[in-house]
């Protein structure tokens, strides 16, 4: 095993928590935990084994379940992508007209509401 500058396994470190208490922390490969016991103990060498194995675990599983571009929902464009709710054609043909006039593209008058 091997053991780093502040005496304590690979990946761990002496964190102070908000209560000034310090605390040995594992941290490898985004994967986080504090173990408890005292450092090389057999209790924390058995939770040291956890973590490690929790990294694989966690290595394992990337990308499986993984949203679209980071994001909990897929992006959606609007241009591209139909909208998800239905539309009435009446508001699909105001919204058209309104986007060329913003435009200045639009040559058919717009209707009156009777």
């Amino acid at each position: 095993m091997l053991r780093t500058k502040s005496g304590l396994p690979k990946h761990c470190g002496w964190n102070t928590d908000h209560h000034g208490k310090r605390r040995v922390r594992f941290r490898k490969g985004g994967f986080s935990t504090y173990l408890t016991g005292t450092p090389w103990s057999e209790e924390f060498m058995r939770q040291y084994a956890a973590a490690l194995d929790g990294v694989q675990a966690q290595q394992t599983e990337i990308g499986s379940a993984a949203p679209s571009r980071g994001r909990s929902t897929p992006w959606r464009s609007p241009i591209t992508d139909p909208p998800t709710l239905p539309i009435s054609a009446r508001a699909l043909r105001r919204s058209a007209e309104t986007s060329l006039k913003t435009l200045g593209r639009c040559t058919a008058p717009s209707r009156s509401r009777g």
